[in-house]
């Protein structure tokens, strides 16, 4: 995590920080005040999307799929946020659970 993190959060700042699932746990446990934005899409949505970038081989979807199926973020700070939909409801969805 960036190192001033802490100093804005002590300016009463809010900070946005895009970190792997795997970091969530770490992140609950050193931060007080945290709420956890979980994205997700239907699978199939987000196998379209990854095969139309066309950086990934249909096995390394694949893996990434069931990697993404294997990690659980949970907790009474966590906001589940759908992104199926456009890119104008998922930015909208976002803007209001970070201003929650």
């Amino acid at each position: 995590m960036p190192a001033g993190l802490r100093n804005d959060l002590a300016a009463g700042r809010r900070v946005v920080v895009n970190v792997s699932r795997a970091a969530v746990p770490i992140a609950q446990r050193t931060f007080s005040r945290l709420r956890v934005i979980s994205i997700g899409a239907d699978p199939e949505v987000v196998r379209a999307r990854l095969a139309a970038r066309g950086r990934e081989s249909a096995a390394e979807i694949e893996l990434r799929l069931a990697r993404a199926e294997s990690f659980l973020v949970a907790g009474e700070d966590v906001v589940e946020l759908r992104n199926d939909g456009t890119l104008d409801e998922a930015v909208e969805a976002f803007v209001a659970a970070i201003r929650a």
